[in-house]
């Protein structure tokens, strides 16, 4: 998600009047060949110590500048990366990484053993995560990690006692969908989240409670737009919304439009 946000942040900064128009960047490809384990990235992170964490379709990768240092599942060990294939990852308050895998669950890397704790599906288990298939997550002001999923809604981990909350679209009308697509935290402490089908929702932590926020797009607003792959909040507190296929959004919550 943060590889989203930074994303959307640079082109929002790119569009503002007054930049400076003649400036020459240089880009330098850093790619399987210096030692990236494989050229999809989808998503990036940087820990307080500076490195640079890459997900990617083949492993974790942690970049120092110089060299990568690569993170793959291994089946023997109860203490490797959830998965491979690297969705999101969000730093925690303490200097740890939560992964977001697709097949392995969640997974908390804890740099003081250099290893990983997943937390997993377990079927019989009403207290376990909804899936091992995860597509974004954040940890908010309080520690609490939410967890955005491939078709189970969304997922609130407590790491004070390991426990897991649901909330599905079935339960929730206010969440349009359970294909969660993106999260982000506002600093008027909601929770914003994007969906694959049903658009922008917002949940309440104040009240347990969701709302939904239709897009309406064409003329009259005569189409409203379900796929939502990106949720940023800029400086002044306005909320951009990226869409598949509908363009991007400015929710302005001073004027409530």
């Amino acid at each position: 998600m943060q590889y989203r946000q930074w994303i959307l942040g640079c082109l929002l900064a790119l569009a503002v009047p007054g930049l400076a128009q003649h400036q020459y960047l240089r880009f330098e490809n850093v790619g399987i060949n210096t030692g990236l384990s494989h050229s999809y990235i989808k998503c990036m992170e940087q820990d307080d110590l500076g490195f640079l964490w890459f997900g990617t379709l083949n492993g974790l990768n942690r970049y120092d500048g110089y060299s990568f240092k690569v993170y793959k599942n291994l089946p023997a060990d109860q203490h490797s990366v959830g998965s491979n294939q690297i969705n999101d990852i969000a730093r925690s308050h303490d200097g740890d990484l939560w992964i977001a895998t697709s097949g392995g669950g969640l997974s908390l890397y804890c740099r003081k053993d250099d290893r990983f704790h997943s937390f997993q599906h377990e079927p019989e288990s009403a207290n376990s995560i909804s899936t091992n298939f995860i597509n974004c997550l954040l940890q908010d002001p309080s520690g609490k990690v939410w967890i955005g999923t491939e078709g189970a809604g969304l997922d609130l981990f407590n790491p004070e006692n390991k426990s897991f909350e649901h909330y599905t679209a079935r339960k929730y009308p206010g969440l349009g969908d359970d294909y969660i697509q993106a999260l982000t935290h506002t600093s008027d402490d909601f929770i914003w989240i994007g969906t694959q089908r049903g658009g922008l929702s917002r949940f309440d932590p104040s009240d347990q409670t969701f709302q939904h926020y239709p897009l309406l797009a064409g003329e009259g607003g005569i189409s409203e737009i379900q796929n939502v792959r990106a949720v940023f909040e800029d400086s002044q507190s306005r909320l951009w919304i990226g869409t598949s296929g509908g363009g991007l959004f400015q929710y302005d919550r001073e004027s409530d439009q």
